[in-house]
């Protein structure tokens, strides 16, 4: 077991140690209470190869909005058993082996309630530097792509440092085209003709998940798990508290880590490869 900084995610299997660090390194945040995850939150059994679907569900299954999701996925944390379990992934229409990924996409596609939790719109908007026109435009949507999961993929062999600042390149992706010139002609301000830039954003609802990925076959993970991320929101930015992780302890198993405190915005983190604690 690791004492974790709720600020920066450092981690320390001694208390006190954590404590200090939070002191030293966060006097401006007051009073910190480190916090640990725990894989005793797991409350739903397997049945066969479904510890990634029952992992995501023991983490949904800590949520205030639990009481609103299916009753077919409530009696598998409710009444945990194999045939409660066996239940869902018929209801869902999984395949198993599965991952953890697809087991919330399959869950948001058939409940109304963690859909709406995962709901994060997506627009896209071209823009003229030099005028500043700015005009939404309309397109045919993939399929998943308003819902709240970004993907972060590392650059090496190496684990992971998740900041703010590299989540925001995967809800925020901008380009030039240059096909498409203005002119000013819309606002009445001549100028040569400039390419103009295109900008795909996302802003999220009350959950968001984030998927780690690998480097070819091999995982990386996370150096640390964040307590809490900033991401924008329809009110502005919110900030999103973590209240649970899906952690492989080996290449062909996963559990749901869930930190001693939960509180209602969370974001969940699937796939972060380490020794569970």
């Amino acid at each position: 077991m690791e004492f974790h900084c709720p600020v920066c995610g450092f981690a320390h299997p001694e208390e006190i140690i954590t404590v200090t660090h939070c002191r030293q390194q966060h006097p401006q945040e007051g009073r910190l209470i480190p916090y640990t995850l725990t894989t005793t939150g797991n409350q739903v059994q397997f049945a066969g190869p479904s510890c990634s679907l029952s992992a995501v569900v023991a983490i949904l299954s800590h949520m205030e909005e639990e009481k609103n999701f299916h009753p077919i996925i409530r009696r598998s944390y409710q009444s945990p058993s194999k045939e409660t379990t066996q239940t869902l992934v018929q209801a869902l229409g999984l395949e198993l082996p599965t991952a953890p990924i697809t087991a919330i996409e399959a869950l948001a596609h058939h409940d109304q309630m963690i859909r709406q939790l995962l709901e994060a719109p997506a627009t896209t908007a071209r823009q003229c530097g030099h005028c500043g026109v700015n005009e939404l435009m309309e397109g045919p949507s993939n399929p998943g792509e308003n819902l709240g999961i970004i993907s972060v993929n590392p650059n090496t062999c190496e684990s992971i440092e998740l900041t703010n600042q590299i989540l925001a390149k995967t809800y925020t992706t901008s380009w030039t085209d240059m096909e498409v010139v203005c002119t000013g002609e819309r606002k009445n301000m001549a100028h040569r003709p400039t390419p103009t830039l295109i900008t795909h954003s996302k802003t999220f609802g009350e959950m968001v998940v984030i998927d780690i990925g690998t480097w070819g076959n091999e995982a990386v993970g996370l150096k640390r798990i964040l307590h809490e991320i900033l991401l924008p929101h329809g009110n502005g930015t919110a900030t999103y508290k973590l209240v649970g992780a899906v952690i492989a302890p080996t290449p062909f198993h996963v559990v749901a880590a869930i930190p001693q405190q939960t509180r209602k915005r969370r974001w969940i983190s699937w796939m972060v490869w380490s020794a569970a604690p």
